[in-house]
């Protein structure tokens, strides 16, 4: 990559000019192989996924706990943070 990103009429990191010389490099050589995960890098890429979709739900979840709180009583002030013990 660094041979595409030399040739590159501007300089500097940025994702636009990554962009450009990755698709450079992919049409020049069609042949490069596939990136791939196997064997225990591929199992800990699935479950690291698998923890951020829930955290994302757990998110979820929490803001729409307290919008019906809200909706509730609307005088109401949540606790900073909304856990297990002091739900």
């Amino acid at each position: 990559m660094a041979n595409v990103c030399d040739g590159a009429h501007t300089y500097g990191e940025s994702d636009p000019n990554d962009a450009l010389a990755v698709a450079r490099a992919a049409l020049r050589e069609p042949y490069l192989p596939e990136a791939r995960l196997e064997g225990t890098e591929r199992e800990i890429r699935l479950l690291i996924d698998y923890r951020d979709d829930l955290v994302a739900e757990r998110t979820r979840i929490i803001g729409r706990l307290r919008w019906h709180l809200n909706e509730l009583d609307p005088g109401w002030t949540p606790r900073k943070r909304l856990e297990r013990a002091s739900a």
